[in-house]
């Protein structure tokens, strides 16, 4: 930035990402300090205004640094324990009632019976649903393959 804090030099990729809603947030930076700025919804950026000394006088600079990803893989890991925790509870539930409901079923009369089974078959739903939620959040088996890493090298 110049001496009144106008963009003078800009790289590229800093220069795609200006949009308005993020200039103003660096506008009002203050020197040292740093943000986290959510655009779009979606797109969340870390904003860091530092300086150097050039010549005996302060020049100021600001970092952008796109967060997405990792925010994105942060939630996923969090989402991630959630469900085991959830499976890991409703298991925890339904395999007992199901053992009290299964043997009350052999000494029930045929009213109580039904109901039973009918407890007995949503439990056993129940647990096939989150034992497929819970694999959502897996990763996936890596799919290996063997490639030339000259190929990889661009001049």
């Amino acid at each position: 930035m110049d001496f009144d804090g106008k963009i003078q030099q800009i790289n590229p990729k800093a220069e795609q990402l200006l949009v308005p809603a993020l200039l103003d947030h660096i506008n009002a930076l203050a020197p040292g300090d740093a943000i986290t700025v959510k655009v779009d919804g979606a797109t969340t950026y870390r904003l860091q205004k530092s300086h150097f000394i050039d010549r005996g006088f302060a020049r100021h600079f600001v970092m952008i640094e796109d967060l997405t990803v990792e925010i994105v893989a942060a939630e996923k890991n969090v989402y991630g324990k959630v469900i085991r925790m959830m499976s890991h509870e409703v298991n925890n539930t339904v395999g007992p009632v199901n053992s009290i409901m299964e043997s009350a079923l052999k000494t029930s009369s045929d009213n109580l019976k039904d109901a039973l089974q009918v407890a007995i078959d949503r439990n056993h739903h129940l647990n096939h649903f989150m034992r497929n939620y819970a694999d959502l959040v897996k990763l996936p088996a890596p799919k290996k393959k063997l490639i030339d890493i000259n190929l990889l090298y661009i001049l």
